[in-house]
């Protein structure tokens, strides 16, 4: 259930290693340690290479980092949390992308 799930948040597997990234540039040695993180990259282009479909990778993707991810002690919503960081993150992404900054 949870597989679709993810698979069906994503357009491709692209969109969620922007998000990923997004992520690890918000949040490395902040909420998580810098070797959380490079496990993290390093794990997402082992998943990338893979020979996987879309869907399995999108959720082999979310999965990693649902369970290296930081969350605060109620670990009952961390789907939840996931969800709404996911959403989130990619708002930001797409601000960005329709609203270049000025130099």
């Amino acid at each position: 259930m949870l597989k679709v799930y993810w698979s069906k948040m994503f357009t491709d597997f692209r969109e969620a290693k922007m998000v990923v990234l997004e992520w690890d540039k918000n949040r490395r040695g902040i909420y998580e340690s810098s070797n959380t993180w490079d496990y993290i990259i390093e794990s997402m282009y082992e998943i990338e290479m893979s020979n996987e479909p879309e869907n399995i990778k999108i959720s082999n993707l979310m999965r990693l980092c649902n369970r290296h991810i930081m969350w605060p002690l109620n670990q009952f919503v961390k789907n939840t949390r996931m969800v709404k960081l996911v959403n989130e993150t990619r708002d930001k992404i797409n601000y960005y992308k329709t609203n270049p900054e000025e130099e």
